[in-house]
């Protein structure tokens, strides 16, 4: 775990003696930002005003610089907009955020320390927190509400510009202060800061930025509107692997990405890689190497004696703490957003200790600035497990996992996630409420056997629709025997084709897809993800499949 020292810097009692006049040697004043780009100055904030959004298009930089010791400060008046400010030795191309050496990264209730693109600590944001960089000495300081947060030794002691590049077109700098050798004067264009008769002040108009109390670390706010599940196949290296080259490709469609890295070991304070982890063409597309999709990989307890692991922890305290220690040390050391766990085959019974544990582990990671979620079924009925009001309450995110109906291993080929069933779903979690909590998961595969006979065939939904041409339409579901009494859940569309090698397989098409995502827009959901990312289908247009998500799902 990465140890992150926090010391309390205590500030100087106010004294406007001639004494404190003589010994000032820099003023601060507020930024005068300059070669704006697709931005604008309005009430003493920078503001993108134009450029396209998510895109890296909107930037300015500072009239002033730093030539020796100073600071420059900044209150942080929204937190879900994706940004980067601070300070660089060359100014770069507007929305340029790798051209600043050292900068405050903000997105989604977080305001990270980077160093020339590189992550270097953790830090949450609340509105009203100040944010400040000092050179001190030769060493760069970052501070938040006068709390240091991390320091880089030997740094540079070239000159320092302010440069903010903004991404989001909701992105903000307010209220930017920068101190700088007595006596520079302001822009003609600025209010002029004394009577200009006056002998030149070295006292600042403003000798410390605003400062707020400090709070405690909020639970981080990432919601994620669009997100998937990828996992490495192994039958290639995983830089060359479909899935991650898919994500690779579509990586600013992504809010977030959850890629299947971790699962349980021989006990529950083994956490073991799973094929792929760390995988660059993950890592540089996300918040790790500066890119704006939040990194939330998996852990999995799903496989052999694991659930039954799970299932002994969650009425040991001393276990579940334990264990809960070790997914929090997981998420601070690899720098993750967050986690999302998928811990699933566990008995209804466990209802209540699951929601306890699910308590526990969310307060410990939101207290380490770290986001978490859940893998949930798709219910119609308080059963299971998982108990969506309890489990709602504490957690980011549920993504619920709106497929395997009709699986490997059913009884008989079906629909992946029948519209009705889905549509049943979506109203029993408008009757729980939260329903933003909700990340609706779609099957982005098929499933396919003999007429009448298990389950034993399965591709991505694109190899499917490429098995040729297929209808639309099924009547399945008015005589299926996993259907329970009283339940009369239609197919919708339902895309199949019968072969002669893989017998009768059903798979989801863009449009069958759409159906379920209008679905969970209209329930409210707070967005969709899909299993799994690679081989999504590719008609029957107009929109292609990103398109068509972000249609009902825009960016934020």
């Amino acid at each position: 775990m990465r140890a992150i020292s926090i010391l309390l810097i205590l500030s100087a009692c106010s004294d406007d003696s001639p004494q404190k006049r003589e010994r000032s040697i820099a003023s601060a004043w507020p930024v005068a930002w300059v070669d704006l780009t697709n931005s604008a100055i309005s009430e003493d904030v920078l503001r993108k005003t134009g450029g396209q959004p998510e895109t890296a298009d909107s930037g300015a930089r500072s009239q002033q610089t730093l030539s020796g010791d100073g600071w420059f400060a900044f209150t942080v008046d929204a937190t879900e907009a994706f940004r980067f400010v601070g300070l660089t030795r060359q100014p770069g191309a507007a929305g340029d955020a790798a051209a600043i050496d050292f900068a405050f990264r903000l997105q989604s209730g977080r305001g990270d320390v980077y160093e020339n693109g590189s992550w270097r600590a953790d830090n949450t944001v609340v509105a009203g927190d100040v944010l400040k960089i000092a050179r001190e000495s030769g060493t760069i300081r970052f501070f938040k509400n006068d709390l240091l947060i991390h320091e880089i030794k030997s740094a540079t002691d070239q000159r320092l510009t302010a440069q903010a590049a903004l991404i989001d077109l909701t992105s903000t700098v307010a209220h930017a202060r920068i101190t700088i050798p007595a006596p520079w004067q302001p822009p003609q264009s600025d209010p002029p800061m004394t009577d200009p008769m006056d002998p030149p002040m070295t006292d600042p108009p403003m000798a410390d930025p605003p400062t707020t109390t400090p709070t405690p670390s909020p639970s981080p706010i990432a919601h994620h509107r669009f997100c998937g599940w990828t996992m490495a196949t192994g039958y290639v290296t995983p830089d060359q692997d479909p899935g991650y080259l898919t994500f690779a490709a579509h990586a600013d469609d992504f809010d977030a990405v959850h890629p299947a890295w971790w699962h349980l070991g021989a006990d529950t304070n083994t956490l073991l890689p799973i094929y792929g982890e760390g995988e660059l063409l993950i890592l540089m597309h996300t918040t790790f190497g500066g890119a704006r999709t939040l990194l939330i990989p998996m852990v999995a307890a799903v496989d052999g004696n694991q659930p039954q692991l799970i299932h002994q922890m969650l009425y040991d305290a001393a276990a579940r703490q334990s264990h809960i220690q070790k997914l929090v040390a997981l998420a601070v050391s690899k720098n993750y957003d967050g986690l999302d766990l998928d811990y699933e085959h566990l008995p209804d019974s466990d209802r209540d200790a699951f929601s306890q544990f699910a308590r526990e582990v969310a307060a410990a990671l939101h207290a380490s600035g770290k986001t978490v979620s859940f893998a949930v079924q798709a219910l119609t009925i308080k059963s299971s497990v998982w108990d969506y009001d309890a489990l709602s309450a504490v957690v980011d995110q549920l993504h619920v996992m709106g497929y395997d109906f009709h699986g490997l291993g059913s009884p008989h080929p079906g629909p992946v996630a029948p519209l009705g069933w889905i549509q049943a779903h979506a109203a029993y979690v408008q009757s729980i409420g939260r329903t933003q909590k909700f990340i609706l998961g779609l099957p982005n595969y098929s499933i396919g056997g003999p007429e009448g006979s298990t389950t034993n065939f399965s591709s991505t939904s694109l190899a499917a629709i490429q098995l040729g041409s297929y209808a639309t339409t099924t009547t399945h579901m008015a005589s299926c025997s996993l259907l329970n009494p009283g339940q009369n859940w239609s197919a919708g569309r339902a895309p199949n084709i019968v072969t002669s090698a893989q017998g009768h397989v059903y798979f989801d098409d863009i449009a069958s897809m759409e159906e379920k995502v209008s679905v969970a827009q209209q329930a409210g959901y707070g967005g969709i993800t899909y299993w799994t990312i690679g081989g999504e289908p590719d008609r029957p247009g107009p929109l292609d499949f990103f398109q068509m998500v972000r249609a009902h799902f825009p960016k934020n």
